[in-house]
């Protein structure tokens, strides 16, 4: 019994020596026995194998902990520098824009300067414009001869046949009609003309016509060298190599028409009308003697009109 008391007392002082060495203790006292109301073996105990000591842990320092850097106090922002105002560039006083004189217009230059024909003996090989009235036709074997007159004088227009061809007013230039020609002043048998090189040199500004006061035939004779116009139908038909003749008749008789080929091929309508029997046709001619046989002469195509086949 003693001895397991000992034995337990022994062992509850190894593990109390043992917490004091972790605890950090580096010396224990033991208890004496006798303050354990225990009694004292005098017998030594069984030998035990003494504790191994436990080195004590080495304490790592802890180092203390550095104090708080201290902030430090704030850095006055720097006020920011003025802004420097711009430097205004100076700017150009604004030229005067100069006021632009207008400009003086000039007359329109005239289309053409119109000759008087009283005035077209003195500018002979000259080339003119004159303005006149068609008071007369004619025909010739290479042209057709309009006489003009503006009051001043008169003046004899010779178109060419070429020129006559080219003129698309050429239909209105007959008895009465107002025209305007361009072309050189010349003198033929003692007679001023002005004769045009192209067909746009003459403009008519008042349509003529082939007016003449209506007759009938076998009252021709009382008009000779007059212009006349009648109707009838052609009855017969002859020609030279130069020029044609119709036998026209109406209910009061017979009368021979003669034509100048060169006009004869101008007149609308023509072939082959003009050379059939029975065709009806209108004529507006001078009334003429030719070798004692009285006769009308047209001396413009659109003189003579074919009425009905």
């Amino acid at each position: 019994m003693h001895t397991k008391t000992t034995y337990l007392f022994f062992r509850c002082f190894i593990g109390l020596l043992a917490a004091l060495t972790l605890a950090g203790c580096t010396t224990s006292t033991p208890i004496p026995a006798t303050l354990q109301g225990e009694t004292v073996l005098t017998a030594p105990p069984p030998t035990v194998a003494a504790a191994t000591a436990t080195p004590v842990p080495t304490s790592t320092a802890t180092s203390a902990p550095e104090p708080p850097t201290a902030t430090l106090p704030p850095t006055d922002t720097a006020a920011p520098s003025p802004t420097v105002p711009p430097t205004s560039t100076p700017t150009d006083a604004p030229t005067a824009t100069p006021t632009a004189t207008p400009t003086k217009t000039p007359p329109p230059t005239p289309e053409f300067v119109r000759t008087s024909i009283g005035d077209l003996a003195a500018h002979i090989d000259e080339e003119v414009t004159v303005i006149g009235k068609v008071v007369a036709t004619d025909s010739l074997s290479q042209g057709f001869k309009f006489t003009l007159d503006d009051g001043s004088g008169k003046v004899i227009l010779l178109m060419w046949h070429n020129v006559y061809d080219d003129c698309y007013a050429a239909p209105q230039i007959n008895i009465g009609a107002e025209v305007r020609a361009t072309g050189k002043v010349g003198e033929y048998q003692g007679e001023l003309q002005v004769v045009p090189r192209f067909g746009s040199q003459v403009k008519v500004q008042r349509a003529g016509g082939a007016f003449a006061t209506p007759i009938t035939i076998n009252a021709a004779r009382d008009y000779m060298g007059q212009v006349v116009q009648v109707v009838g139908e052609i009855s017969n038909v002859s020609g030279t190599s130069s020029a044609v003749t119709l036998s026209v008749f109406d209910e009061t008789g017979a009368a021979p028409v003669f034509i100048w080929r060169t006009t004869l091929d101008r007149i609308p309508k023509a072939n082959p009308a003009l050379g059939t029997v029975g065709t009806r046709v209108r004529v507006v001619g001078v009334v003429q003697e030719y070798r004692g046989n009285l006769q009308i002469a047209p001396t413009l195509p659109y003189d003579v009109e074919v009425l009905s086949p």
